[in-house]
């Protein structure tokens, strides 16, 4: 057993920073044995797990860890995340509910909650989730196209002035940048669809009448 517990967590950290998890998780599950160990030695083990590919472990110490910490929001949506790995649903969702009535603006689970809604076919439940990342964050074009895919009349002329816009003048990661540029492309077609259909219908029709009359012959 490691006695000094503030050198054992520096030391195993720097490991775990220097990506050394094995030698890590080895330290961490020696300085839970002491009985004054922190709890968040419980949270970086299963970090250490996770980073290991070993989630039956890292789900044992997350939930050790939410033992001593019932409401931290950020464990709860972890644990949602593991069980959804499981594809144990009901306790998924059950997890991903405690992580946002924990803290009720957690974009992060609210995300995560609706794209779960979105993946079983609850449309509802999904839109409701979306609608509320979006209240709490207005420039995520991610999920500005993940919504976009369920409910085919959210995105408008003046959704796409406003997705313009935000590429333009803000910095955000590949994955809002991309999701933007996919709907600027998705609606340009379907633009470019509705103006064909119109122009065929307003094509001009000549008729022609080609009637020959004979005159007749006795």
């Amino acid at each position: 057993m490691i006695n000094n517990l503030d050198n054992g967590i520096n030391k195993a950290l720097d490991l775990f920073n220097k990506k050394k998890y094995t030698e890590a998780k080895l330290i961490f599950l020696d300085l839970i044995d002491n009985p004054k160990v922190d709890k968040k030695v419980y949270f970086i083990l299963h970090e250490t797990f996770i980073r290991l590919g070993d989630n039956k472990n890292a789900k044992t110490y997350l939930i050790k860890f939410l033992e001593l910490d019932n409401k931290n929001h950020i464990a709860l949506n972890k644990l949602a995340n593991l069980y959804l790995k499981e594809r144990q649903t009901k306790k998924a969702e059950e997890f991903y509910l405690k992580a946002i009535k924990a803290k009720k603006d957690y974009l992060t689970a609210i995300t995560n909650l609706a794209v779960f809604y979105q993946g079983i076919g609850d449309k509802k439940n999904a839109k409701k989730f979306y609608h509320r990342a979006i209240d709490l964050s207005p420039k995520n074009l991610a999920v500005f196209y993940n919504l976009s895919k369920i409910d085919k009349n959210f995105i408008n002329n003046e959704k796409i002035n406003f997705i313009e816009e935000t590429l333009k003048n803000e910095k955000l990661d590949a994955f809002n940048m991309a999701s933007g540029y996919f709907l600027l492309a998705e609606d340009k077609k379907k633009k470019k669809k509705i103006f064909i259909k119109k122009k065929k219908k307003k094509k001009n029709h000549k008729y022609i009448f080609d009637v020959n009359f004979k005159k007749k012959t006795k």
